[in-house]
């Protein structure tokens, strides 16, 4: 078997930009590096004044601007061709099944006859309570379903993503589930937050499908019973302005804070210090920050939808309440603050539940997909299904 000396990631956004495929794929070609596996990264330009090509940490970089007409898209592989010695891989990964990235790891992988698979992460799949990811996936009909069927390998963060992903692409094919890894060692060096009250918090992108409205509404209800205990919010978003409106309508200014974009080591610290982190979402792909709570020693509670019930065994490791139930949410954060035995006991079982979850461990179980792959020839031929991909094929071997 061919030893693996580098590995390709594709995504769709990259540092600096911050989220969890950003942090997934860091931690990974950090991991890789510490083996003397080398890694690149590419990726879509945004924001549009990076630049094409930088180093990152421990891997290069490219970006190029995403294509939306033929002759863009035709034009991308007049990029690849430019940095093919910088991103030539014995095996490609595609993180999440963002358009138009499935194609390009797809194009690649059957030019260097090298295995190739994809993640399933949450919000690429169109999901119905999520309207956005609907718009999202019908961009890239033309060249992403097509692409991942062709695919040598497929995983995902989730069951619940796995399920959705067999149901959009109508395939029966396994889908491995590696769940997401957290950086135990970061989080414990995190410092608590300097917070005089005591605090709710969380982490979360402020829009409809993180139901942070869901959250807001229940703190309004146990407001008279919790003392100067506030929420704090971290994040931003579409839904920034709405939110803090409905904070003055609720007649909660003062008691629910919004910090705005944090660093994830600022996270860290609101974790470490809080009564409990909440994750209210109505669509939810995974769930790694209820790990992230977990591992900081913080009560993780969230709601019993997509990924999450896989990253908080209720009663065990956490909380979770039926989504959009501010009455059931309500009880768990009166529950918080005031049954501390019962606290103190699913914080204990967390914290030894969360050491099977280091980032080591999650590289391990890829590490273990590669060498599978790699065991398996790679000569498997392109099936081209329009004359967009036999162009951009043509000219991909011929430039």
């Amino acid at each position: 078997m061919k030893k693996i000396k580098k590995v390709l990631y594709v995504c769709s956004v990259y540092k600096p930009n911050i989220g969890g495929v950003e942090t997934t794929i860091e931690n990974l070609t950090n991991n890789l590096h510490s083996l003397g596996i080398e890694a690149s990264v590419l990726t879509k330009k945004y924001p549009f004044d990076l630049n094409e090509y930088e180093r990152i940490g421990k891997c290069g970089v490219c970006r190029f601007s995403r294509p939306k007409y033929e002759r863009e898209y035709l034009g991308s592989i007049d990029f690849l061709n430019k940095y093919e010695n910088e991103l030539k891989a014995d095996i490609i990964h595609d993180i999440g099944a963002r358009r138009p990235m499935p194609l390009y790891a797809l194009l690649l992988a059957r030019k260097w006859k090298v295995p190739c698979l994809i993640t399933f992460t949450g919000g690429d799949l169109p999901d119905p309570k999520r309207q956005e990811t609907l718009q999202v996936w019908d961009e890239g009909l033309g060249t992403v379903p097509n692409s991942i069927k062709q695919f040598d390998k497929l995983t995902s963060f989730s069951k619940s993503l796995s399920n959705l992903a067999k149901k959009t692409l109508s395939m029966s094919s396994e889908i491995e589930i590696v769940y997401a890894g957290v950086d135990l060692n970061e989080i414990e060096a995190a410092p608590g937050a300097n917070v005089k009250e005591p605090y709710f918090f969380a982490a979360r992108r402020l829009d409809s499908s993180k139901g942070i409205d869901i959250l807001i509404k229940a703190f309004s209800r146990v407001k008279p019973h919790i003392g100067e205990t506030k929420l704090l919010i971290g994040g931003s978003g579409i839904e920034e302005k709405p939110l803090q409106k409905l904070s003055k309508e609720l007649g909660l200014i003062g008691k629910v804070v919004f910090l705005g974009k944090l660093t994830q080591g600022e996270v860290f610290s609101y974790m470490k210090s809080a009564i409990a982190h909440i994750c209210p979402s109505r669509a939810e792909g995974g769930g790694i920050v209820n790990f992230e709570a977990q591992a900081a020693g913080c009560l993780s509670i969230g709601s019993n939808v997509g990924g999450i019930p896989e990253y908080i065994i209720n009663g065990k490791t956490g909380f979770l309440f039926e989504s959009e139930n501010v009455d059931g949410l309500s009880r768990l954060l009166l529950l918080a603050i005031k049954d501390k035995d019962v606290v103190n006991k699913i914080k204990r079982n967390a914290k030894k539940n969360i050491e099977k979850y280091s980032w080591k461990e999650f590289t391990n179980n890829y590490i273990d997909i590669y060498n599978r792959l790699m065991r398996k020839p790679s000569g498997n031929s392109l099936a081209i299904w329009s004359s967009l991909i036999e162009n951009m094929w043509n000219k991909l071997n011929n430039g």
